[in-house]
Parts: structure tokens; C-alpha cells; sequence
């Protein structure tokens, strides 16, 4: 689709995917799974979605809920018993796509605006990796991470296959150093492990870290509208010819 890039990127023992979504070309959306979606693998969930470009883990989880860890909202639908804390970073877009990012400590409430949001652990933040690790981010396994431009329109996201002899995989800073690398400015670590995967082209393009394409709870993909998706649109919407006429739950 216009406006979307995805490079398989290879070097030293490490092998990676990177994707650049332009949320502010065309008919480019971006969609994050509804609470009714959950306990999917990425093929299945992609599949369902109309317009589906690319599709990445959108956070981490608690199994066997599949409950995601942190604010989480999909196509405007906010995930029961998720908040933020402020222990995690928060990755919130509105209907248009424009995307904010909140770093840790800061508490994010979920908000009406919230059309798409995900959360995770803080791995690059203004242009600098986080260096400091915590727990299994500081050991090299499969992971992903997403993050937003200076812009807040470009979408970045990063998959870096590991637990293979050819590709061990990234720890949380080497990860925050690629999506910087990719251009993002501020990004979080959305998944890792076997449920980190990369599905572009209408397939799985990364390969899983033990051969299965396992569930996760949330994914964030880009759409292109032009092939079906829609949103929803809040507010009033005026006929034209018509100054009285109004459109009550209008789609696009």
C-alpha cells in the first residue's frame, strides 16, 4: 500500500524486519484489536480485518486471560480492567491516526478522543535508547517494539527475530536502538517470544522463535481504508444542500 515500507534488514548475528507507515497518506489507518478479538495468532486476526497492510504484537499479556498488561483501547473500544499505571509508556492515536506518545510515570486516563492505544515497556524515549533493563529485558530473545516519528504521523515498528543459533534476538535497548535506527523517536516494546511476529503481504514474513505462530491478546496493524476498513466518526455530520440535516452514527 502507498505509504508503507517493510525491509528485512540482516547484520551480524541479528536479523530484523522494519516497518514505516506514513498515518497521514491516503487512505492509511491504523486499527489495534477489540477486547472481543483476543486469544488470536496474528494470521487469523489479520485475515478478519478488512484492508490489513501489517499486523505486529500490540503489548504484552497475562496468560491464560489473555488480559493485555497497560491502557489498552481498539477501534475505540477500551479493554475491561486494563489502565495505566505508570509504569508502563502509552502509544495513543485518535481517529485521524495522529499519534501521542506518554512516557513512564505518567498516568494516562482512558479518554474519549482514544480511538487506538497500546502500552509497553519504554525503549526509546526522544532519540536515546533506554539503557537500563529490567528482568528479561536485559537477555536477547525475539522482540518487538513500536514507536512514532517526530511527526507523530509515521508509525514504526521493529521485529528482530532471536532464540536461534543465526539470530539470538535483541535485548530492550538494542531493540530501542534499531527502532531508532528505523527513524522513531519514542517507542515501547509491544511483544517478544514466540508471539513476536511480523505478518506483511498476507502472511507470517518473520520467523517464530519456536515454529508456531502462538495467540497473543492485542495486535496493532495498519489499514488501508481504500480496501474496505472503516472508522467511526464522532460528532455531526451536516448534508449538504441541507443546512437542518443530521446524520446520527455516520461511518466512513
Amino acid at each position: 500500500a502507498t505509504g508503507v515500507t517493510v525491509e528485512r534488514c540482516e547484520a551480524s548475528e541479528r536479523r530484523w524486519w522494519r516497518v514505516r507507515a506514513d498515518l497521514g497518506a491516503g487512505d492509511l489507518g491504523l486499527r489495534v484489536s477489540r477486547p472481543s478479538e483476543s486469544a488470536r495468532s496474528v494470521e487469523s486476526w489479520a485475515a478478519a480485518v478488512p484492508g490489513a497492510v501489517v499486523a505486529v504484537q500490540g503489548g504484552d499479556f497475562r496468560f491464560p486471560s489473555y488480559q493485555p498488561e497497560g491502557l489498552t483501547v481498539g477501534a475505540g473500544e477500551a479493554w475491561a480492567q486494563t489502565e495505566d499505571d505508570g509504569g508502563l509508556a502509552v502509544l495513543a492515536f485518535d481517529a485521524r491516526g495522529v499519534g501521542v506518545y506518554v512516557p513512564p510515570r505518567q498516568v494516562v486516563p482512558a479518554e474519549a478522543w482514544m480511538e487506538n492505544v497500546v502500552s509497553g515497556v519504554e525503549v526509546l524515549r526522544a532519540g536515546a535508547p533506554v539503557d537500563a533493563c529490567v528482568g528479561r529485558g536485559c537477555e536477547r530473545t525475539s522482540r518487538t517494539g513500536v514507536g512514532l516519528d517526530e511527526s507523530g504521523r509515521i508509525l514504526v515498528a521493529v521485529v528482530a527475530e532471536g532464540d536461534r543459533p543465526a539470530s539470538p534476538g535483541v535485548t530492550d535497548a538494542e531493540l530501542g536502538a534499531l527502532l531508532r535506527d528505523a527513524g522513531a523517536r519514542d517507542a515501547v516494546r509491544t511483544g517478544e517470544g514466540a508471539t513476536s511476529l511480523l505478518w506483511a503481504g498476507g502472511a507470517v514474513a518473520s520467523a517464530s522463535s519456536d515454529g508456531a505462530a502462538r495467540p497473543s491478546a492485542a495486535f496493532v496493524g495498519v489499514v488501508d481504508r481504500a480496501s474496505g476498513q472503516t472508522t467511526r466518526l464522532r460528532g455531526i455530520v451536516g448534508v449538504e444542500g441541507d443546512e437542518d440535516g443530521r446524520l446520527v452514527g455516520a461511518e466512513l
